[in-house]
């Protein structure tokens, strides 16, 4: 039996902070490019931030949308909305007027927190084309406040929160309990349109407390995070750790080889997460042997899959002590199952972990409990399972059952000693000439392959079969291995009709913001022909 974990110490994150500001007052909080700040003065701009807030008419419960570049303003203006009592909902800053909308329309934030431009994506056009078009009878007119630049209108918005009493934001912290919702967290829209995902300030806290426990964060620790904000990942398992645990945060708001790998020696960057193309840019860094990098003690690879190869290198060429992978979803709170610091290595490599801290993981084949080793759906329940979907009643019956299981829609198996081997997406499994074939599988086997740096599988239409499956390859540098080379390699190591008929390579997979493949445009070019 489990012993149980002590109470937590703050009930929201509000509390939270107050306690790290206290705690941690000189230590530096935040480093974003050349501008440090302690946690006190991140404090006071929080506190300046909030104040700004209420002045601009936001009530508790109301929402307030961020849309920067990660920064040490989105971390300041998070930690604000909670302070106002208000609830964040994030907005991706790749999206475009449509998407804009739609979070516009769905979340009705009162207030929007924003840059002009981001990467070259018209923010603040898109923005004001989005607001424009809102024209339903009491719809919520955002007022859009750029943050990124000390500009007429951000001091304006400061001023304006002088006149507020101090006391308001005392009320409004002190009127906040477990259950009040925190943020909105859009998903990735890979599988439709975004839905917001809800949870609480208890959620928050209590997962990323039990997280912060299995990876032994501490002061001691300097945190890089590269992915972005908006996502579950870059936002609470980034900076919201780290302010628990007392850390400091290394902000990047994109992957800059250049500027990952001097920020990691000049800073003793401990923790690195984030998938493994952010540990592949490190390890191809043309002058990597001129920088010190032994300051690395543990990686969390965000991912189904470590090829043992990459594992390796991380070990030997960026001297991590500890790498682990893991699994989670913005409907669990960003937690479902991680390796442990000191898993061998087949578990590291060959599994997506056993269960958090607090939550229940089981494998579901239709209408019963998987066997052992038996694939399945894997299923969640515990804490940290969303309430469901803002305003979206039918969504949420779809995905949360009575009896508060999450389908993920995800493949798994669960193995004898409680670690999960990850199988792939549920909407992914082919099916070929009636046998089920996972991509994920197919995909693995050709990570072993040292001529192979990343690849991707899918399901092409086919008159005999139904289906075979198509393989997109970037290919190891320096490697000119062929289609017909890796046909005879992989009809070595896996059944015949799991080994894909089509070919084609590219330098470089299709991806979101937040690391994820994104299929959809690869099916395209499936439906160009342009094959190799």
């Amino acid at each position: 039996m489990t012993s149980p974990l002590p109470a937590l110490p703050w009930p929201t994150l509000s509390r939270m902070l107050e306690s790290s500001v206290e705690t941690y007052a000189s230590k530096v909080a935040l480093i974003d490019g050349d501008t440090q700040l302690s946690y006190t003065v991140l404090g006071e701009r929080v506190e300046a931030i909030a104040r700004g807030i209420v002045a601009a008419g936001v009530e508790p419960g109301d929402r307030v949308s961020i849309c920067l570049p990660n920064s040490w303003q989105w971390v300041a203006c998070a930690f604000a909305i909670w302070r106002a009592g208000a609830v964040i909902a994030p907005i991706n800053t790749r999206f475009k007027s449509g998407e804009f909308g739609h979070i516009l329309e769905l979340a009705e934030p009162k207030l929007v927190f924003i840059c002009d431009e981001f990467l070259g994506n018209p923010l603040r056009k898109h923005f004001d084309t989005a607001a424009a078009a809102l024209a339903h009878e009491g719809a919520v007119r955002p007022k859009a406040i750029d943050c990124a630049t000390d500009g007429v209108e951000w001091q304006a918005f400061l001023s304006a929160g002088e006149a507020v009493d101090g006391q308001v934001l005392i009320d409004r912290v002190d009127a906040q309990k477990p259950d009040t919702l925190a943020d909105i967290i859009f998903t990735s829209g890979t599988t439709g349109v975004p839905k917001g995902v809800m949870a609480t300030h208890g959620q928050d806290v209590r997962a990323y407390r039990n997280l912060g426990l299995v990876e032994d964060m501490s002061e001691r620790d300097v945190l890089g995070i590269v992915l972005p904000f908006f996502h579950t990942f870059g936002f609470k398992a980034g900076f919201v750790l780290s302010c628990m645990s007392g850390a400091t945060t290394c902000i990047f708001n994109r992957l800059d080889p250049d500027r990952l790998i001097s920020a990691i020696e000049r800073h003793k960057i401990t923790f690195l997460p984030g998938p493994p193309a952010i540990f592949h840019a490190l390890l191809d860094h043309p002058r990597r042997d001129e920088y010190d990098l032994t300051s690395l003690r543990l990686a969390v690879v965000g991912s189904t899959f470590v090829p043992t190869a990459l594992t390796r290198r991380m070990q030997k060429e960026l001297h991590f002590d500890h790498i682990v992978s893991s699994y989670g979803l913005t409907e669990a709170t960003g937690v479902g199952t991680q390796a442990r610091i000191g898993d061998p290595e087949e578990v590291i490599v060959n599994t997506i972990g056993s269960p958090q801290l607090e939550v229940e993981v089981r494998i579901w084949n239709n209408d019963h409990l998987a066997a052992v080793d038996e694939v399945g759906e894997i299923q969640l329940r515990g804490y940290n399972i969303t309430s469901g979907y803002y305003r979206n009643p039918e969504a949420t019956k779809a995905a949360i059952g009575s009896d508060g299981w999450l389908s993920t829609g995800d493949l798994g198996a669960m193995r004898a000693d409680g670690n999960v081997v990850f199988r792939g997406r549920l909407r992914e499994m082919m099916i070929i000439g009636g046998f089920n074939v996972y991509p994920l599988e197919v995909e693995n086997a050709l990570r072993h392959n040292p001529a192979v740096a990343e690849v991707a599988v899918m399901g092409i239409p086919d008159d005999r079969l139904g289906e075979t499956p198509a393989a997109f390859v970037v290919r190891a540098a320096g490697s000119d291995i062929d289609g017909e080379a890796l046909h005879a390699w992989l009809t070595e190591r896996i059944a015949g009709y799991k080994v894909p008929r089509s070919w084609r390579f590219l330098d470089a997979l299709p991806v979101n913001a937040s690391g994820k493949i994104v299929k959809d445009e690869l099916r395209s070019l499936i439906e160009n022909k342009s094959e190799n």
